[in-house]
């Protein structure tokens, strides 16, 4: 399983991870990406933007219907007819909001007793601001449906991302270089 990435800095990161002591290097012939989230619209954009990082990926949505999901013999038996031997499932664990103070600017005057004879107006410092940061946690876990064994699983946190492509390059990029570390893809893959 070779994942691709287009970002240089990430907001992304890897809070662990897990890996089956049986797992040996990921080799899939076509995989099926999942996503679940609340909302099947998100969910769809998710399985194009995997589909379209991951070689050999299908997004889910063209193999299991949305009305299926919640029927595990009926999304096996889609899987199956599909001929997939892998799947990566990206589940939306949580969507937070954290708020931080950004500290504002100070004169430089405050830095010297000697810097105040240079500030005879009226100067306003920049007090700061309060930001608030949207975090998004994912999970995801790869699989090897013959037979049907969890390879690896890691849990992911993204805070503001600009976009849902930028968060999903992010996290493909994240998961990744974790593969590459666990050796489960070779390193020129990702």
């Amino acid at each position: 399983l070779a994942l691709a990435a287009s970002c240089s800095t990430t907001n992304t990161k890897l809070e662990t991870s897990w890996r089956s002591p049986e797992a040996g290097a990921l080799r899939f012939e076509k995989v099926i990406a999942l996503a679940v989230t609340p909302d099947a619209a998100t969910s769809r954009r998710i399985e194009d933007e995997l589909a379209g990082r991951v070689p050999g990926a299908v997004a889910g949505y063209t193999v299991v219907p949305d009305d299926a999901r919640g029927d595990d013999a009926v999304l096996a038996r889609s899987v199956a007819a599909s001929g997939a031997d892998g799947m990566l499932v990206v589940r939306l664990i949580d969507r937070d909001e954290r708020s931080r103070w950004v500290p504002g600017d100070f004169p430089n005057y405050y830095y010297s007793p000697y810097g105040y004879h240079r500030y005879r107006g009226p100067y306003y410092n920049d007090p700061g601001y309060m930001r608030v940061d949207e975090v998004y946690r994912f999970e995801t876990n790869v699989y090897d449906l013959d037979p049907e064994t969890l390879l690896w699983s890691g849990l992911t946190s993204t805070v503001s991302p600009s976009s849902m492509e930028s968060l999903i390059g992010e996290l493909m990029e994240v998961v990744g270089d974790e593969l590459v570390a666990e050796g489960l893809i070779e390193p020129g893959a990702k």
